[in-house]
């Protein structure tokens, strides 16, 4: 019979974190969050110059089109499709930072 104390075992979900550790952990998930925010606000501003130029090319199409009905269509249509897909692209981006917890 051996008179040798008890050892121990440490299973990873009964030990705390050590603060180092703990801080690592935080400036990990932190640079992740930054990578993701940088990430979409970048294409967010993609898709905004993408419908400014359907906008623009539709309103341009608009001044080269010689029949009066189709430059109206056309016009109407590039002032919608410019101006709703921005605000629905900026509104993507403002849902998705706040189902996130970015803001």
């Amino acid at each position: 019979m051996s008179l040798e104390p008890r050892q121990r075992t440490k299973t990873p979900w009964a030990s705390a974190p050590t603060p180092e550790e703990r801080a690592a952990e935080l400036a990990r998930v932190e640079r992740l969050v930054a990578h993701d925010m940088r990430r979409r606000f970048l294409l967010t501003l993609v898709a905004c110059v993408f419908w400014l130029a359907v906008g623009l090319a539709l309103m341009a199409w608009a001044l080269h089109t010689t029949d009066a009905a189709s430059g109206q269509i056309a016009f109407w249509s590039g002032l919608l499709a410019g101006y709703a897909g921005i605000v629905i692209t900026l509104a993507r981006y403002y849902l998705k930072g706040e189902s996130a917890g970015w803001w």
